[in-house]
């Protein structure tokens, strides 16, 4: 794709490839492959994709911000770690190597939509921070 082209395409590529970042990214999809692994799709608060290929079917932060969840309020039992398992929309922070950049032919199903994307590995995972939708964790009550 010539230079001038990819300039008008959807978002940024973030950073150096093969340097690793902190990130503060928000959860979009999560799905599996026939392959045995699974693809995290995810987004910044600038609007930037990106994209991480991971053996876990699960991505559980080690460490949840205070008071996101009603058990922090309370005495913990023996053996609760604080951990948060991500769902779609839930922010979280981390520390990945950006393996490349790359255009992606397909935006979340919908062809013919071009959009950088970041492609990210060595995800570490840091802590849930909350969620956008208003909610700060999917464990909350919500009324009808």
């Amino acid at each position: 794709m010539p230079p001038k082209a990819a300039e008008e395409l959807e978002g940024q590529w973030v950073g150096k490839e093969k340097s690793r970042y902190d990130f503060t990214l928000k959860l979009l999809e999560t799905k599996t492959t026939t392959r045995g692994y699974w693809v995290y799709r995810m987004t910044d608060r600038h609007g930037n994709f990106f994209i991480a290929f991971d053996g876990r079917e699960y991505w559980d932060t080690p460490v949840t911000k205070e008071f996101t969840h009603e058990e922090q309020n309370r005495k913990q039992p023996e053996g609760y770690t604080d951990d948060h398992r991500l769902q779609d929309g839930d922010c979280f922070t981390c520390r990945a190597t950006v393996n490349r950049h790359d255009i992606a032919n397909f935006k979340y199903g919908g062809p013919d939509s071009k959009h950088k994307q970041n492609v990210l590995n060595r995800v570490k995972l840091g802590k849930f921070v909350g969620r956008t939708d208003g909610y700060d964790s999917y464990n909350e009550e919500t009324e009808d």
